[in-house]
């Protein structure tokens, strides 16, 4: 008997090495400064994110450890920043683009910058139990990546300290 595996949900979880030079106060003064130079029209609104190198930093080291255990390199496209005040959330999301697959990506990454408080909530189905979520909580230099064409939310940030994380759809070559 040959197996092949025609699709896979893949749920990656790491942490950012305490070794490593990402600053995550820069991350937030950039992130923060987008906010200001591109304010969301509403509140469940991300914003474009700007190139920098303490991100780039980020996705180098998820790029790479993603690349040893999947044997795929990560492309990055046009990531966003996202803050929760306290008591905020976002809306159910994915980026999957049903009218053009192409430009769809294949995987998510989400980076935490600075939060303890609140999870990712990532949607999949099994075709006998229906659809069933896995939470993923959300703390300080902690990377999330997942299948591109999953629902996913954050939940609500239960803490004065405004959450702030980045996301950043990926292709995978």
């Amino acid at each position: 008997m040959i197996k092949r595996t025609l699709a896979e949900t893949i749920l990656c979880v790491d942490t950012l090495p305490t070794l490593s030079k990402v600053d995550n106060k820069i991350i937030e003064e950039e992130i923060i400064k987008d906010y200001t130079i591109n304010p969301p029209k509403e509140i469940y609104d991300d914003v474009p994110l700007r190139d920098h190198k303490h991100i780039t930093w980020v996705m180098d080291y998820a790029r790479s450890k993603f690349k040893i255990v999947y044997k795929k390199t990560l492309v990055p496209l046009n990531g966003t920043g996202k803050i929760h005040k306290l008591n905020e959330s976002s809306y159910k999301k994915n980026y999957c683009n049903p009218f053009n697959l192409a430009i769809s990506p294949d995987f998510i990454v989400i980076y935490c910058a600075n939060s303890t408080s609140g999870d990712v909530v990532i949607e999949y189905e099994n075709y006998r139990k229906g659809l069933l979520n896995w939470m993923v909580p959300m703390e300080k230099n902690k990377i999330i990546i997942f299948n591109g064409n999953l629902n996913f939310f954050m939940t609500k940030n239960e803490e004065k300290e405004d959450r702030i994380s980045f996301i950043i759809p990926c292709q995978a070559y």
